[in-house]
């Protein structure tokens, strides 16, 4: 396969998404303005680019990358954070680098090659010979690049005369530790929002290595709490929040250590003047983080302050067109909102841009029980399991075939006794005291309904805080026993 890859090199340059490359003088542009790469993330995207859309295994971007030289597999990760700054989003949303769960990455848009000499307009200078490009071998092995610019000469050249000095080699080493800790932090939390029970747990382990190389980096304590609160554990709440309040302390200026802090307030400590003072604090920088306006979010709708969250969720979006959570939050605003099919567009956008996000499953199934499409509703429901349980494709058939005989045999009904039969095979169970409550709701049983939702008030799931609005349970609305539900969250 890797073979076939050095055939298909051309020398002319191509056109993908947004992006231009010029593989003689190793430029990249997007949307016409020419970037600087860093030389390990133009090899990797060299090598994307030659395999024009096929999938490029990790094992063999690595070899493209760093020759033979075994490395960690957050280096290739922070190879492809590198590029999808750079580029994304893609022309039409979403991300111009695929990765492939458990395989490796592909380019996501069409890769298209320019005919020879389109680029003489643009660079009046002579293409490098194969022996100028050549005349400086790679560290790692044959060179591919041209002669370094300028800049990058004098940088390298500083460095190495200053590596023997021992100030020099200890601010080396710091600098590399720092980068480590930076990747480790994005990466973990990807997965920890990713809707992957099985991602959370790998997620806190990158935590617990970010706080292992810098025991007093915040945000690395802040995303293990976030990963401890997300896993669903009951136990694990009240150390989450514990120190969740340890990073805001050590690092008051950390805009998403808020935002964390106050969403765990929120969610699952129901401490909602606390947690608007720390989202508060989260939004006060110009330009807040997106978990900031995530968080932000879900406290107006829980508040019932709906005709507030739809501009923010849009603002949201706009500004991290790229960002699944950020669609998520716009299909949460647009489904508290009453507008359940905009709520399954954005849930779709979210999955074009992180396939495996259980989330997205869970609006889409939300909005067409609503809707009244119960095929739909089935489907969702389906595919939601299987992404938070992190299952094969392959779990997809018979689980649908299941659910589909129970609704077969006594609709609705029978299809939530499935539903729940199913849930109780998961370790957290009492995070599902408020699914069964609404599933109970679609059905008309609403006395079942009411005993879920007082047995929520003990377990306290997530999607709790939003019963004050949750049109699932209008019918019920005005009763006694939801009213105390509602001051019981705090919400009344």
């Amino acid at each position: 396969m890797q073979g076939m890859r050095q055939e298909r090199r051309q020398s002319c340059a191509v056109t993908f998404g947004r992006g231009r490359w010029d593989p003689v003088a190793r430029r990249l542009e997007v949307d016409g303005v020419p970037l600087k790469l860093p030389w390990r993330a133009s090899e990797c995207l060299q090598a994307l680019l030659d395999a024009e859309g096929d999938v490029v295994p990790r094992e063999e971007l690595e070899q493209a990358i760093w020759g033979g030289t075994v490395v960690e597999e957050s280096n290739l990760a922070q190879c492809i954070a590198t590029l999808r700054r750079a580029l994304d989003p893609a022309p039409g949303g979403g991300s111009h680098i695929e990765t492939v769960a458990r395989v490796g990455y592909r380019i996501a848009v069409r890769v298209e090659q320019e005919p020879a000499g389109q680029d003489s307009d643009r660079n009046s200078q002579p293409a490098p010979t194969a022996q100028t490009r050549n005349a400086a071998p790679h560290p790692e092995g044959p060179a591919r690049t041209p002669v370094r610019p300028l800049w990058i000469l004098a940088s390298a050249t500083g460095l190495f005369l200053l590596a023997g000095t021992p100030i020099a080699m200890l601010e080396f080493h710091r600098w590399q530790r720092a980068e480590r800790i930076d990747v480790l932090l994005a990466e973990g939390f990807d997965l920890c929002r990713g809707g992957n029970l099985a991602d959370i747990d790998e997620a806190s382990g990158k935590f617990r290595l970010a706080l292992k190389l810098d025991p007093r980096n915040a945000l690395a304590m802040s995303g293990l709490a976030e990963a401890g609160a997300r896993s669903g554990k009951s136990d694990g709440i009240q150390a989450a929040t514990e120190l969740a309040r340890r990073a805001v302390a050590r690092a008051p200026e950390c805009a998403e250590c808020h935002a964390i802090l106050g969403w765990i307030l929120m969610t699952f400590g129901w401490q909602w003047a606390e947690a608007e003072l720390a989202l508060g604090k989260a939004m006060d920088p110009p330009d807040p983080p997106a978990q900031a306006l995530i968080s932000r979010i879900a406290w107006l709708a829980s508040r019932n302050r709906l005709p507030e969250t739809l501009p923010l969720a849009r603002r949201l979006v706009s500004g991290h067109p790229h960002l699944a959570q950020g669609r998520l939050a716009l299909a949460m605003a647009h489904f508290f909102s009453g507008q359940y099919r905009h709520a399954i567009e954005q849930s779709r956008q979210a999955l074009v841009i992180q396939p495996r996000q259980s989330a997205a499953y869970y609006w889409m199934s939300r909005s067409a029980m609503q809707l009244g499409d119960d095929s739909a509703a089935l489907e969702a429901r389906a595919m939601e399991i299987i992404t938070w349980r992190g299952l094969d494709a392959a779990a997809r058939a018979p689980l649908l075939a299941r659910f589909r005989v129970s609704y077969g045999r006594g609709g609705r009904a029978a299809l939530v006794r499935a539903w729940i039969e199913d849930a109780g095979a998961d370790l957290a169970t009492g995070a599902h005291c408020y699914d069964r409550a609404v599933w109970h709701a679609w059905s008309g049983n609403h006395a079942a309904a009411l005993d879920e939702l007082e047995a929520g008030l003990r377990s306290r799931p997530p999607h709790m805080i939003y019963a004050a609005v949750d049109p699932a349970f209008e019918p019920i609305r005005n009763e006694p026993r939801f009213r105390a539900v509602l001051r019981g969250i705090g919400l009344q």
